[in-house]
């Protein structure tokens, strides 16, 4: 078990405390804001366990979820 894991496991960690941070401490109007960058950075945690071209994909799904519900949430802040 290499270093790599726990690059992963202190990426995965920080998603998810961002993710738990928009949910419950943010303002409204910065919610879907935390929430997304927490989902994307546990989604980057995945290149331990998937192929990097995975880690890629499942890294741009994210984003284009976010900007989904982005869009039919109606939410006017820039999402980058």
């Amino acid at each position: 078990m290499g270093y790599e894991w726990l690059g992963a496991l202190l990426l995965l960690l920080n998603g998810l405390w961002i993710l738990i941070y928009g949910i419950v401490e943010a303002e409204r109007k910065d919610k879907l804001y935390y929430s997304g960058w927490g989902l994307i950075m546990a989604g980057l945690s995945t290149f331990v366990v998937l192929p990097l071209a995975y880690t890629f994909g499942v890294v741009i799904v994210l984003i284009m979820v976010v900007i989904g519900v982005r869009l039919v949430s109606g939410s006017t802040k820039s999402p980058l």
